[in-house]
């Protein structure tokens, strides 16, 4: 093997090397970038499910809030009353359960507490509360400054 030979050998033997280096360089990159891809998808995936959660969240407090209210304000023999008296104890037993912070919870088994009295005044004060107690852990949940609310007299 002439030196010539030997030059050439090695030029191959270093293309080769730099081949190879650029293909492992290039798997790499591509594993790199499959995960950050990945990382990026599940960021999305739980972003979308807190959003369906909180949409949810609000909904079902709206519903307990209305059936405070109903129940607060119409007679008890009315069908609105039955009606909104039946939705509330279904939240309070049911779905609600799944979604409520602690201070909607205390506020549902206070008002709840207040239901079998006659005392107007007190439900509706207790309903606002329940509503106030509501829009507090939304406000702390969102992120959003929603200011706590005067009582109505």
């Amino acid at each position: 093997m002439d030196q010539k030979d030997i030059i050439d050998l090695l030029i191959k033997l270093f293309s080769s090397f730099v081949l190879l280096g650029g293909f492992i360089f290039s798997i790499r990159r591509f594993k790199e970038e499959q995960k950050i891809n990945r990382e990026a998808e599940e960021k999305r995936r739980r972003e979308e499910a807190k959003t369906k959660f909180w949409e949810r969240q609000f909904s079902l407090y709206q519903t307990a809030c209305e059936a405070s209210a109903i129940i607060a304000t119409q007679p008890k023999d009315s069908n609105e009353y039955a009606e909104a008296n039946k939705m509330f104890w279904k939240l309070y037993w049911g779905s609600l359960v799944m979604a409520e912070g602690k201070e909607v919870a205390s506020a549902m088994v206070v008002f709840g507490l207040g239901i079998p009295g006659d005392d107007k005044q007190q439900l509706q004060r207790l309903s606002w509360a329940l509503a106030n107690a509501c829009r507090l852990e939304l406000s702390q949940r969102w992120r959003v400054d929603l200011q706590e609310l005067v009582p109505k007299s």
